[in-house]
């Protein structure tokens, strides 16, 4: 299991080596922001189990409001990001059909505000 950790919150990568596919946690700190990226072939589910997040997704554009409890299909291809936009740590557990392959990684990357520009809506 890697373990990573920096001003956005802390991860864990790869919790069940024994998989074929690859499970990960993801703790946020309240607003952090994680994109833009794609996968070339890998799926991913991710599963909000702490918190309220909003995921944005491209092809076609879509903003989808998620919280504890609740799962999201990312299939190959897609660019996505998500924020937290609760007020306390979130958690969100990713599930991958494939491990991630840190020497040749499947995933491209864009600037975090290349599909949204991540304003909490006022209400």
């Amino acid at each position: 299991m890697r373990m990573f950790k920096d001003t956005r919150g802390r991860s864990w990568f790869d919790i069940v080596k024994e998989m074929d596919g690859q499970v990960d946690i993801t703790v946020s700190y309240p607003g952090t922001i994680r994109a833009f990226h794609y996968h070339e072939e890998k799926t991913e589910w991710m599963f909000v189990a702490r918190g309220h997040y909003k995921f944005v997704l491209s092809d076609p554009l879509e903003t989808v409001y998620l919280s504890q409890g609740e799962v999201i299909t990312i299939s190959p291809r897609r660019w996505h990001g998500y924020q937290n936009i609760g007020t306390d740590e979130g958690i969100v557990m990713e599930i991958a059909d494939r491990k991630h392959n840190v020497d040749s990684p499947d995933d491209f990357r864009k600037p975090y505000d290349e599909f949204d520009k991540w304003q909490k809506e006022k209400k």
